[in-house]
This record gives structure tokens, C-alpha cells and sequence, in this order.
């Protein structure tokens, strides 16, 4: 216990002696555009994010799961991401 009790008071005291410094953060540089990916209206509305990709449910109660997404960074348009699974309704 006392040699814990030295250690720490030693750190402690070397600490103070080094000094310490202030770190000051940089500012983050972007590189590149983000990813920008087009889904057509019909598809309908964003439902969420599963294990398989993203989930989108259309009015009829269809549902799609988009995966490897055609990503542009340039803001054009590369055409339509890849339906991994469609579920219809009856």
C-alpha cells in the first residue's frame, strides 16, 4: 500500500515538474464530397435502416431494401440502387 502510495505521489510530482501542456484541436479538413444516392419517388417513404440495407415502404404497402448503393460525389446521377429484397403485400 505505501509503494502504491509512492508511485503515485512520484507521478504526481514528475507531472508537475514536466509541465503540462495545452493541446489545442485542428480544425477536421473534408476530403471529397459526400456520398449522394437517388431514390425514385415511388419507392415511397424512408422506413429505416435494417442489417440488410436501407428499407423503404411505397403506399400499396410494398417493402424494398436497397443495398450496394450507386454513390456519386459529384452530385450527378448514377442510377437506381440495388434492390436486395422486395416484399409485396396481396
Amino acid at each position: 500500500m505505501k509503494l502504491r502510495l509512492v508511485l503515485c505521489a512520484a507521478i504526481f510530482v514528475l507531472a508537475a515538474i514536466i509541465g503540462v501542456r495545452e493541446v489545442k484541436a485542428s480544425p477536421q479538413i473534408r476530403i471529397g464530397s459526400p456520398c449522394v444516392i437517388s431514390i425514385p419517388a415511388e419507392w415511397g417513404d424512408f422506413k429505416g435502416i435494417s442489417k440488410f440495407g436501407l428499407v423503404f415502404e411505397e403506399q400499396g404497402g410494398t417493402l424494398r431494401i436497397i443495398d450496394q448503393m450507386p454513390c456519386d460525389t459529384e452530385g450527378g446521377y448514377h442510377g437506381v440502387p440495388n434492390v436486395s429484397v422486395e416484399v409485396r403485400r396481396k
